[in-house]
């Protein structure tokens, strides 16, 4: 695996329909300058989509530990992680099985911008999605299955 740590100056990432893919870089998390990220349309075997883990109960970015490896090996933690992403697109495209969306975004309280695309197993929204205070944009394009969006309570927050 390539290390994607030097690239310290990167402001988007765009890693979409590699239908091979099971997991992503465990650095692309720990971009200093990482502003937008469309990410999806990996393995159709994948049930869970590879997004990193943001572990809240760190207070100091000094103290980042890997996590226990996942299924899909792409689980870190830190309160550091994707401190400057304001712009999120995921895709479903061929990934039938994920039924739900990473809970680590949640977490991501400076994105402005949220894209769900393609996600067919995909029934209902987080209630989390009223943590994103910032968010100013919400995407939703052909969930085919969604039936309902979040309590009005929770988007209120």
């Amino acid at each position: 695996t390539a290390d994607i740590a030097p690239l310290v100056s990167l402001r988007s990432i765009q890693i979409k329909y590699c239908r091979n893919m099971t997991c992503l870089s465990s650095g692309i998390s720990d971009l200093p300058s990482l502003e937008e990220l469309s990410i999806g349309g990996f393995s159709s075997e994948l049930d869970v989509f590879p997004f990193p883990t943001i572990d809240t109960n760190y207070d100091n970015e000094d103290d980042i530990l890997p996590s226990p490896s996942s299924s899909n090996g792409s689980e870190i933690v830190g309160r550091s992680k994707f401190k400057s992403l304001v712009r999120l697109e995921l895709y479903g495209s061929g990934m039938d099985k994920v039924k739900s969306l990473p809970n680590s975004i949640q977490y991501l309280h400076q994105l402005r911008h949220l894209c769900i695309r393609w996600f067919r197993g995909l029934e209902d929204l987080p209630e989390w999605l009223g943590n994103l205070t910032s968010l100013r944009v919400l995407e939703l394009y052909y969930l085919r299955n969604l039936k309902c969006l979040p309590s009005q309570a929770a988007l209120r927050q």
